[in-house]
């Protein structure tokens, strides 16, 4: 066993003991201090359910915003100027898994590009 599953034993083992001592002393107490030990747990989890609810819910309808804005800009580009270069296509390259060695020469093909418009 190395040190870690040793601390890992020793931390489960511990919590074992502590659940019991809560679970005996929780059985000692009186019937009207469990009822309000309960009461008070039912109160903190009603106000903490619908604050949590409400994020949860700002937080898909802001998600889902996000993605039909970004789907009508995509779609609703209509035709681009002549000259305007292609984002996918950038995308397609950075995403491949391909040998990438063109990258090494960049300069090269630039050049090369600059080249082919002008002559």
């Amino acid at each position: 066993m190395n040190k870690e599953e040793i601390v890992k034993e020793a931390d489960k083992e511990h919590l074992v003991r502590a659940r019991a001592l809560l679970d005996e002393r929780l059985e000692a107490l009186d019937g009207e201090t469990t009822a309000r030990l309960r009461a008070a747990r039912r109160r903190a989890l009603g106000e903490l359910a619908p604050r949590r609810r409400t994020w949860m819910a700002a937080g898909g309808l802001a998600a889902a915003a996000a993605s039909l804005l970004l789907v009508v800009m995509l779609w609703s580009g209509g035709e681009r100027p002549a000259g305007s270069p292609d984002i996918f296509e950038d995308l397609e390259l950075l995403s491949s898994s391909e040998d990438m060695e063109f990258i090494e020469d960049l300069d090269f093909y630039l050049w090369l590009d600059d080249e082919q418009q002008t002559g």
